[in-house]
């Protein structure tokens, strides 16, 4: 019987204690202090290891050295009234109401597009080099047509030579080519 009563009450007593709030708010703060600490250094500790890491990333040119050269003959042939925007996204001046289309203009872009003061764009240009030959570059190169033909922006194909002036007096249009250019 005597062990019956002592039971209840250290059970009572037990419950009691689980009850009290106090209890609770100081383990609580204590583990959030813990928690937090521990995420932190967990977080430091991942970030030497991570993909991510700030070291595998560096710094390049944003034009390869034929874009380089091609865009200071293209900026001295057009007017000073229309600019020259290198490595256009398509998403930029392209919208489509659909996801699964627009994720397929999202990272795509065109080496140049020529656009007025009010930035309304022009022409887009696409400087052909040798990569333009191979089978996944063709289809690319495909439906980039394809969009920018049912869009209504016009796409010129310039291939890589040593004169451009040719090509660019014979497919820029009319308004955006300066009277002082250089043929």
């Amino acid at each position: 019987m005597t062990f019956t009563i002592l039971f209840i009450i250290l059970a009572i007593y037990y419950f009691l204690y689980l009850m009290n709030p106090d209890r609770y708010k100081n383990k609580q703060k204590y583990l959030n202090k813990n928690q937090i600490q521990h995420n932190y250094l967990k977080t430091i500790e991942e970030s030497k290891y991570n993909d991510y890491s700030y070291t595998k990333f560096k710094k390049k040119d944003v034009l390869t050295i034929a874009e380089k050269q091609f865009y200071y003959i293209l900026k001295k042939y057009i007017r000073n009234e229309y600019l020259i925007i290198p490595q256009a996204v398509l998403s930029s001046f392209i919208d489509c109401d659909e996801f699964r289309y627009r994720t397929k203009i999202n990272k795509k872009t065109v080496d140049f597009i020529i656009v007025d003061r009010q930035f309304n764009v022009v022409c887009a240009i696409e400087l052909d080099d040798r990569s333009h030959d191979k089978y996944s570059r063709k289809k690319r190169d495909a439906f980039v047509n394809s969009l920018f033909a049912n869009v209504g922006i016009k796409l010129l194909r310039i291939k890589m030579s040593k004169n451009y002036y040719k090509q660019l007096e014979e497919m820029l249009p009319l308004e955006v080519i300066s009277i002082n250019s250089h043929i």
